[in-house]
């Protein structure tokens, strides 16, 4: 997904039928993740085996 935040921070939630060996790709689109962050809400499941949600918040970054 490419991720535009110019207009502000936003969240994204993951699916709810998402199983083990879905894959997801996000792009800081605009390059404004450092000012306004793109949060993925994990929706039950584990991100990278950890139980929070993630929160990009560096500019240009880009991550599956």
């Amino acid at each position: 997904y490419f991720v535009d935040t110019s207009g502000g921070a936003i969240t994204m939630t993951l699916p709810s039928s998402a199983t083990l060996g879905d894959t997801m790709r996000i792009n800081d689109l605009a390059g404004n993740f450092g000012s306004n962050a793109c949060t993925v809400a994990r929706n039950g499941h584990l991100i990278q085996g950890i139980a929070d949600d993630l929160v990009a918040n560096t500019a240009q970054t880009s991550f599956g």
